[in-house]
């Protein structure tokens, strides 16, 4: 393949490795002891990383990510994000965090975006799934940051079997904190026609699209092809195995300096017969690794067989409520 890439418009972060809450659903759940003992993101590698191959970066969006962990727990949040901020004037910074830490006192403006998890309308619904959450002291850090803060406050709200009847409930709980807007996310069927855990709602009138997906992906795993439009089409948003792209749309980095050739948090889990891609490759390095190397079949297996690959493709469209 012709080594042709636009320049990457997105960035995903993963920068900590340590969370304060044990929700039953998290990949973390997956993680050896080994593991959570891992290091922060090195911020000292990203910044020489980042302007040693600054060309190819013309950064719209950096998504701080709290998939595996807190964000607000990375010691050098403030330093990465005064970094951003000077090289990518024009670039939009979110993070995805529970909300438990402080967050008014982070050099945010009023275009960047701060997501927090409300998963009920009072602290027992609220804690099923986030275990040790406590919504008073959410409550305070939005009024801290309402008076002293500037980036937009959006809720999440994760829709289960206990909680998905109290939507209107929460609406009205996240209006009166003071949130921008909330977004519902279906947690629904997974890709391949199972349900990941008890509890998980199942909406019916989503069963004739879960199909529509298994018949889809059939068509992929049957295909010569692996980087048929099929699967290209598949993609949501520049999500899913980077190998199955064109070209680099957005970059993936973890705690532990790597690019993950799939938006996933752990090499040990995803394309475990590929050598780690570390920051310390040039930009084209990057590139040939990624797009020009040929696929092997665990690859294929971690974007539509794997179950937790489900979290990187949008099943059911989230809705977004603006306030």
């Amino acid at each position: 393949m012709e080594y042709q890439q636009s320049k990457i418009k997105t960035l995903v972060l993963g920068t900590s490795n340590t969370c304060n809450l044990k929700c039953p659903l998290c990949m973390r759940r997956d993680m050896t002891p080994e593991q959570q003992k891992e290091p922060e993101l090195d911020l000292e590698k990203f910044k020489k990383f980042i302007l040693r191959e600054r060309f190819w970066f013309d950064l719209d969006l950096v998504n701080i990510m709290g998939t595996l962990s807190e964000p607000l727990y990375y010691t050098k949040l403030k330093e990465l994000i005064l970094f951003l901020k000077k090289e990518f004037p024009k670039v939009k910074i979110q993070i995805r965090t529970n909300g438990t830490q402080k967050f008014w006192d982070l050099p945010l403006n009023k275009k960047d975006e701060i997501f927090i998890a409300i998963d009920g309308y009072y602290q027992k619904q609220h804690s099923k799934y986030r275990i040790n959450s406590q919504l008073k002291d959410i409550e305070q850090n939005i009024k801290d940051h309402l008076q002293k803060g500037k980036a937009k406050l959006i809720a999440f709200h994760i829709k289960f079997e206990w909680n998905y009847k109290d939507t209107n409930k929460v609406k009205l709980l996240c209006q009166e904190m003071g949130f921008a807007g909330l977004y519902e996310i279906y947690t629904g069927l997974s890709l391949h026609g199972e349900f990941m855990a008890p509890g998980i709602l199942k909406p019916t009138d989503n069963r004739r699209r879960d199909l529509q997906f298994k018949l889809m992906f059939q068509k992929i795993k049957d295909s010569e092809s692996i980087n048929s439009d099929t699967i290209l089409d598949s993609l949501n948003d520049g999500y899913g195995c980077l190998a199955l792209r064109p070209e680099l749309k957005s970059l993936y980095i973890n705690h532990k300096n790597q690019i993950n050739i799939c938006d996933a948090y752990d090499e040990d889990l995803y394309c475990t017969d590929e050598e780690p891609i570390t920051m310390d490759l040039t930009f084209k390095e990057i590139y040939t690794r990624v797009i020009n190397k040929k696929p092997k079949k665990q690859c294929t297996e971690c974007n539509f067989n794997n179950k937790r690959s489900k979290m990187f493709l949008k099943e059911i469209q989230d809705v977004y409520t603006e306030f």
